[in-house]
């Protein structure tokens, strides 16, 4: 069965998994599904065929195959909804998936997931934001419907509500990238740079080669630019840029960036790099190192106990120039992909390792 397939490779695309509506305007859940026999399973595999190689009217009309037979079909319903909600026909999305709530099934949540994303790309916030909170309540542990309420809290400028909901998205569900990369767009516009900078090296580790990937590493770059300028009176003066006490509540990382910061402000200083250069493996290294030492890394706050652990083990089992110059695959670096050719043995022990690793509930 063809299911999750939402693609998340920007704001409009992360959109496409919002949605909402009050339980009270649905009725009651009372009608029982009807499963679709063989025949129309292939017509269903079929359509799903055809929307994901774009063809949303081709797979529309497969599906309406389906209903015509067995409009009792959920897995039909949910699926025209969803190839609607591609075509942008999004009032159709709507009143399928609001068809499709009537049945008891095991698809409910996605099918607030559909409702919510075209209420969302209709302008109608507040009523995405409902059904998320519909959804919830009768489905807490289903991520995405957290990650979803994020995306639409992010695009409201809402950022302390969206931190909350991409953090219970990834206490459900740590390999999700689309949360790490949410999270720390959300953390960066709030101003926490070290604990966006490490969501965004999260993200790098399970999805390093999309268009994604080079906004994620571009930001870390930003972000470690802006923890020390080198100039002013003395041409070699070094000032670093600690964070305020206003931004510690997710971690001290002060102690952190000033280390970052004297690193990158010698080698300007020096002359050994310029402000414009290309991030560096080594700047990544360096801050994934930094997360096990104690004496720069403090707090309670959800940055500092969920992933400056996760870095400072994977520092500690030595896999930080292997994850350094996985995390920068997007940049095409000739050097860099050379050396990840000739150390393939290293990256899938990287990956045995992340995938056994503990995350705090």
């Amino acid at each position: 069965m063809h299911l999750l397939r939402f693609p998340l490779g920007s704001l409009a695309a992360a959109l496409l998994v919002c949605c909402t509506v009050a339980v009270a305007t649905l009725r009651a859940q009372s009608r029982k599904g009807v499963p679709p026999t063989a025949a129309q399973e292939e017509l269903i595999r079929q359509g799903t065929n055809a929307h994901d190689s774009g063809d949303y009217n081709r797979a529309i009309s497969l599906y309406r195959q389906v209903l015509a037979k067995n409009p009792d079909a959920v897995t039909a319903i949910y699926e025209m909804s969803y190839a609607f909600f591609e075509a942008k026909q999004f009032d159709s999305a709507v009143a399928y998936a609001r068809h499709g709530l009537e049945y008891a099934s095991d698809l409910e949540p996605l099918l607030y997931v559909t409702l919510g994303s075209s209420y969302d790309a209709q302008g109608k916030g507040e009523k995405a934001i409902e059904t998320y909170a519909s959804g919830l309540k009768k489905h807490p542990s289903f991520s995405l419907l957290h990650f979803n309420l994020g995306v639409t809290y992010f695009s409201r400028r809402e950022g302390r509500l969206a931190l909350a909901s991409f953090k219970r998205a990834l206490r459900l569900e740590p390999d999700h990238p689309g949360s790490h990369f949410w999270l720390g767009q959300t953390y960066q516009a709030l101003g926490y740079r070290i604990p966006a900078a490490l969501a965004f090296c999260r993200f790098l580790m399970l999805e390093p080669a999309t268009q994604r990937s080079e906004t994620a590493v571009r930001n870390i770059h930003g972000i470690i630019g802006t923890l020390v300028s080198v100039g002013g009176e003395a041409k070699n003066e070094i000032v670093l840029r600690p964070s305020d006490s206003l931004h510690l509540d997710e971690g001290d990382f002060r102690g952190l960036e000033i280390r970052l910061g004297m690193l990158i402000g010698t080698s300007r200083s020096m002359g050994l790099s310029k402000e414009d250069d290309a991030i560096s493996w080594l700047d990544i290294s360096q801050l994934v190192d930094g997360c096990g030492d104690s004496a720069i890394v403090a707090g309670h706050g959800f940055a500092a106990t969920y992933y400056a652990p996760y870095f400072a083990q994977l520092e500690q089992h030595g896999f930080s120039e292997a994850f350094s110059k996985y995390a920068l695959i997007s940049t095409s670096d000739s050097n860099t992909v050379a050396w990840l050719k000739e150390h393939q043995d290293d990256i899938r022990s990287m990956f045995r390792w992340s995938a056994e690793y503990v995350w705090p509930r």
